[in-house]
């Protein structure tokens, strides 16, 4: 089983995260609005939307 690295910023505006493999390729990026003004909860979906998205583009299973 191959073993990969996600990243998170979370910004005001933007959350930004980027799919890496072990030697920090990067294979894949992406950036979604915050929307902060929703909520703590629905940043932190917006969080776990973004890492779902971002593996299921790739092929990749959590």
């Amino acid at each position: 089983m191959k073993t990969y690295i996600i990243g998170v910023d979370l910004g005001g505006t933007n959350i930004k995260a980027a799919l890496f493999d072990r030697g920090f390729n990067a294979i894949g990026e992406l950036s979604v609005p915050t929307e902060a003004s929703l909520g703590p909860a629905h940043v932190l979906s917006r969080i776990r939307l973004s890492v779902q998205q971002l593996t299921a583009d790739k092929g990749i299973p959590l």
